[in-house]
């Protein structure tokens, strides 16, 4: 942006030391990092509230899902939705895949 003419009144030109050499830096071999082995859980599900005190009563709610899915994930869902009733709430969905 700042090379454009005339330069915008936002940029100015910083004077540099005319005899600096950039700085010699030793030359690492750097090895990727071995991936976090994590067991896999299986999906549970839980009912979250919001606890704001400005909302109480009325903080919103929705179902967190996390873990990975499994044959019976959609039973334990069922299972869930069948306790909340009627109750129409977001879906929150964190999974690395699985039965799906």
């Amino acid at each position: 942006i700042c090379q454009h003419s005339p330069a915008p009144a936002n940029c100015r030109e910083m004077p540099a030391n005319g005899n600096a050499r950039p700085a010699e830096v030793a030359a690492v071999e750097v090895k990727p990092a071995a991936p976090l082995s994590r067991p896999e859980q299986e999906m549970r599900f839980v009912l979250v509230r919001g606890s704001n005190p400005l909302c109480n009563p009325d903080c919103p709610e929705w179902i967190s899902a996390e873990g990975t899915i499994v044959a019976g994930t959609p039973d334990r869902l069922r299972e869930l939705l069948d306790t909340v009733g009627g109750l129409r709430l977001p879906l929150v969905i964190n999974s690395p895949g699985g039965d799906v």
